[in-house]
């Protein structure tokens, strides 16, 4: 009896103190469905690059809001198998040169000792070249070498030791097809071949340096590993989850870089279409993007087609391909390939980008002054400057010519004088589309219209509009019985004045908001706010509108 009364509280100090390491460990609360307080229950789980430690059946979702991170239905992909391992079971590697990237294809039978060489390997530099080859070096071997002689077919790769000199080693890259004697290291004949990227080996000259050498994981191999997750999975092992892709956007393509940030501001990544060479997205489709740099695309590059029917679509290549003018190529993705690879038509995908977009257009000049200090970019606030004052443009506009200027110029104007319309998506979304894109309110937060005729006694303003941009713009949501004040309207290809913009004054049983008939005018939505903007405005006025 006594001893039972003792083995009671023992087991459950013992068990609190279990529970209490555990909590302190995990964070989460403690739960055991199994009825077993063995430790053993926790994993490791890596999110984005951070690793906690997750009780084995937490969901992904208390995951994800232990690390704090934002799930909005965005595509998540988990890791099963470590990614360290299928870096040593990889037989590509990237040689990255002063010159760019070639890719080295090991044979499956030298991996061993290519990575014991590798590990050898501090710098390398372009020692020679001939006709024959282009030696790479210098680094030392344990190997003995051993003379050779043998034909070589072009783009094969071997390690010889110059002068049977161990601590004279060079990759040798063979570039006609020739008899040859080299000092192989023991066990090692060909060591592989140039796969791709050749174009650039003929670019190197004598002292080009060899700036690194990485393995490359293909997308065939990702696809065995990666899965797509729902956050109410579970974990069950030890796993590595993504949840975005990180982009790093090149300050030579400032226009497509802009043009990147802006398609994935407000939803992220969605994908329209995805091959086994790339997926797209063609949030902003159609927009006239320059062509700033041209480059081959590799795996992981971000580009803008800049012509063709696809124009200003979004494109990021799963595998390397040559390089294109109908192509400006804006960055790389640095973190979370994964994602793409298996992306598919319809799924969003969280971006991350360095740097972060400068757009202020929409905050009030407060909040624009405490984004910029934290960047250390000088503000002027310029037009209304109180706190509360709505920015509606800026100079310069674009996120690297700011960074690089190290300072920007906000205008302001008092929310009263910005319009506020609501904008019918379903009932007119090709002409909502063209509305957007003309005002600019597909890129940012604020848009502008160019008045180009007001008058009092025709109850309709009408706007600028663009005969290109709006093509074949088909009749689509005509109104019916009346239009109704503050109604917003777009001529339609019915018409002479296709795209030109109106909005109604007053209503009419007759007329839309341009002054056409019913059958000529798609209606787009309605001012809910801000009607003040409209007042005493004449031909050539600006006029900012907001979504509301």
């Amino acid at each position: 009896m006594l001893s039972h009364q003792h083995k009671t509280p023992i087991n459950k100090c013992l068990s609190l103190r279990s529970k209490l390491k555990y909590m302190i460990q995990t964070g989460f609360p403690y739960k055991n469905p199994l009825g077993s307080s063995s430790m053993e229950e926790i994993v490791d789980v890596t999110v984005d690059g951070n690793t906690i430690k997750v009780r084995k059946g937490a969901s992904i979702q208390e995951v994800l809001e232990k690390l704090r991170v934002k799930y909005d239905g965005q595509l998540l992909v988990g890791l099963k198998i470590a990614k360290e391992q299928l870096m040593l079971e990889t037989t590509s590697y990237a040689v990255e040169t002063s010159k760019g990237t070639f890719i080295l294809e090991i044979e499956k039978d030298n991996l061993k000792l290519w990575r014991e060489i590798l590990s050898n390997i501090k710098s390398l530099q372009v020692r020679w070249i001939s006709s024959r080859d282009i030696g790479l070096g210098t680094f030392t071997i344990s190997l003995k070498p051993r003379l050779e002689a043998r034909e070589w077919e072009p783009w094969d790769v071997v390690v010889s030791a110059e002068g049977l000199e161990v601590d004279n080693t060079h990759i040798i890259i063979v570039r006609s097809r020739h008899s040859m004697t080299y000092a192989l290291p023991q066990g090692l004949e060909k060591l592989g071949r140039i796969s791709r990227g050749r174009g650039v080996i003929s670019k190197l000259k004598v002292g080009d340096e060899i700036l690194s050498i990485k393995p490359v994981i293909t997308s065939k191999q990702l696809s065995k590993m990666a899965t797509k997750l729902s956050v109410k999975d579970r974990i069950t092992e030890p796993m590595e989850i993504l949840t975005k892709i990180k982009v790093k956007l090149l300050d030579k393509s400032p226009i497509g870089a802009e043009h990147f940030m802006s398609a994935i501001d407000v939803n992220g990544l969605i994908i329209s279409d995805s091959y086994s060479t790339f997926v797209r997205s063609d949030t902003l489709r159609r927009l006239s993007i320059p062509l700033e740099s041209q480059a081959r695309r590799l795996r992981g590059s971000v580009t803008v087609r800049v012509d063709g029917g696809n124009k200003g679509a979004i494109y990021i290549y799963k595998e390397a391909c040559p390089s294109s003018p109908h192509h400006s190529v804006v960055g790389y993705v640095e973190a979370g390939m994964e994602l793409l690879d298996l992306a598919e038509p319809g799924d969003k995908i969280s971006v991350e980008t360095e740097p972060r977009r400068l757009s202020l257009l929409g905050l009030t000049q407060a909040e624009a002054s405490e984004i910029l200090s934290i960047y250390g970019i000088t503000h002027e606030r310029i037009g209304s400057t109180r706190d509360e004052d709505i920015v509606v443009d800026q100079e310069p506009k674009l996120t690297f010519h700011i960074i690089k200027e190290g300072r920007v110029k906000t205008h302001g104007l008092p929310q009263s004088k910005i319009l506020k319309v609501k904008l019918y998506y379903e009932q007119a979304p090709k002409t909502v589309w063209y509305f957007k894109a003309l005002t600019g309110l597909l890129t940012h937060k604020v848009g502008k219209l160019k008045v180009y005729f007001a008058d009092p006694m025709i109850g309709f303003v009408l706007f600028e509009g663009n005969k290109d941009l709006a093509g074949t713009l088909l009749p689509e949501n005509t109104p019916k019985d009346k239009v109704k004040r503050l109604t917003i309207g777009v001529t339609n290809m019915s018409k002479k004045f296709v795209g030109l913009i109106g909005i109604r004054l007053t209503d009419s049983s007759e007329y839309g908001p341009t002054g056409e008939d019913f059958a000529g005018t798609n209606l787009i939505g309605e001012v809910v706010n801000g009607i003040e903007a409209l007042k005493g405005v004449r031909e050539g006025s600006t006029i900012y509108i907001m979504e509301a």
